[in-house]
């Protein structure tokens, strides 16, 4: 009506998840607004990477999502450049590869959350445990607007693994669309037990 659409209800189902909710369109503004928030009994986070054509053979979903979000502009760079959300989740798991034995194992997901603005970093704050044992990840990946350029080749990346009095520290810079080959990672690891590391990652 008058260029408003408010609260409108939709249902979509993309790279292997359905999802439903509620949008807002202002098309008086310039550029035009858009928001929405979604939710969704299942989301294959690997599928909607791979899709989007940001990475492959990521092996991470979730159980329960619920998310907001809010972005402006008439163009695809602008819109993706301009977003502002929020994702918090409940459940899922995320399937951790060494690259050196290509043994893999699963991280159990308790609840996570994952935020972004145009000009902060997008970042993942996720709880859970790792061969039974409590874990806490942080990451963070460039931003919004940096990603939203079309001729970007590659983007920094921060990861901390918190586990007890000991942190695993990794940063360097990813290709994109995301491959290990060519990415450039630094490890860096601080605290007391430093062996509590050897069980979450399977060494002997």
């Amino acid at each position: 009506e008058n260029g408003v659409i408010r609260d409108a209800p939709f249902s979509a189902r993309f790279a292997n998840t359905s999802v439903s909710g509620q949008c807002a369109l202002d098309a008086r503004s310039d550029p035009p607004v858009f928001s929405a928030r979604i939710a969704a009994t299942s989301w294959d986070v690997g599928a909607t990477l791979k899709n989007a054509g940001i990475a492959e053979g990521i092996g991470l979903t979730f159980n329960t999502v619920g998310s907001s979000l809010k972005t402006s502009g008439s163009e695809i760079h602008e819109l993706i450049g301009n977003l502002e959300f929020r994702v918090d989740a409940l459940g899922g798991s995320l399937m951790v590869t060494d690259s050196n034995t290509g043994k893999s194992f699963p991280v159990i997901i308790s609840h996570s959350q994952i935020t972004g603005k145009p000009s902060e970093h997008i970042a993942l704050e996720l709880h859970g445990t790792a061969r039974n044992i409590p874990i806490q990840v942080t990451a963070e990946v460039a931003t919004g607007k940096i990603l939203s350029q079309s001729i970007i080749k590659a983007a920094p990346f921060r990861m901390k693994i918190d586990h007890k009095d000991s942190l695993l520290e990794l940063d360097g810079i990813v290709p994109v669309p995301f491959s290990p080959d060519g990415t450039t990672v630094n490890i860096t690891l601080a605290g007391n037990n430093m062996a509590s590391f050897n069980s979450i990652f399977g060494i002997e």
